[in-house]
């Protein structure tokens, strides 16, 4: 059993209280092409919101590790609530421009494919090797 019921992920696993909503997880390819620097400090203050959040929720829990700091509501929160929405709507339209990217791709390829198939059936030569290729492979795996 764990002592500490609650706990802080930076990619909120099952099981944790405070992580970043799916809508607003940071994209894999960040690593390799991160975002401005105003981004990633808007990344910075949504954990501190979030944990800022988190110890108001549940005081008895994890004492008072506020204690003598400004709450949330007292603290001017207008530049980090700035930084915290450029995050945001950046990891969402990083996200909406993954999806748009990979339902191009899948349309193109499709298409590629029915024109293909489209003009085996047309012609008895290139009919004749798909066919061959596709008894080939049916041997190859047994079928």
């Amino acid at each position: 059993p764990n002592p500490n019921p609650h706990s802080a992920h930076s990619a909120r696993p099952l099981g944790s209280n405070v992580g970043p909503p799916l809508r607003t997880m940071p994209p894999v390819w960040w690593i390799l092409f991160p975002p401005s620097r105003a981004v990633l400090q808007g990344l910075m203050w949504s954990g501190y919101r979030d944990m800022a959040q988190e110890f108001a929720a549940h005081p008895d829990t994890y004492g008072n590790p506020m204690h003598g700091k400004k709450s949330l509501k007292e603290r001017d929160m207008t530049e980090p609530n700035v930084l915290i929405g450029m995050f945001e709507r950046s990891t969402r339209t990083n996200w909406r421009r993954f999806y748009y990217v990979g339902i191009a791709i899948t349309t193109a390829a499709s298409a590629v494919i029915v024109h293909f198939y489209t003009t085996a059936v047309r012609s008895p030569d290139l009919q004749e090797a798909l066919m061959h290729e596709v008894r080939w492979l049916g041997s190859f795996l047994g079928l």
